[in-house]
């Protein structure tokens, strides 16, 4: 399972790119992720869903400035499909802080789930 935040879902993101064939990563879960904003698909170029068999789950909260968009289509093309988790409710001050999704229930569970599944 991976964990990412911020600008660590792009960073993260890459590398799954780079070495998918050599990660066996069953579950991402990215929170108040950039990917669905057209400046960073543009950069990172055409993207490819790492993994057939990776479960990916994105939380965001539709008040963050940084993770405007869903990672589902026209935002971020990919195919399996992202379960995308857009009732976050983050507390921080900009609504972008990572406490703020850790402290949402339903990315407590998708966590939690995810450490005791294999």
């Amino acid at each position: 399972m991976l964990v990412a935040h911020s600008l660590g879902t792009v960073v993260s993101y890459r590398v799954l790119q780079e070495q998918n064939k050599r990660v066996n990563l069953r579950r991402f879960i990215t929170v108040g992720s950039p990917l669905g904003i057209k400046a960073i698909t543009r950069k990172l170029g055409v993207i490819h869903y790492p993994k057939a068999e990776l479960l990916w789950y994105n939380a965001f909260d539709k008040r963050d400035l940084v993770a405007l968009a869903p990672l589902s289509a026209p935002y971020f093309k990919t195919d399996p499909a992202i379960e995308n988790y857009g009732g976050v409710q983050n507390q921080t001050d900009n609504r972008h802080g990572i406490i703020g999704y850790l402290n949402d229930v339903e990315v407590a569970k998708k966590i939690a789930e995810a450490l005791t599944r294999k």
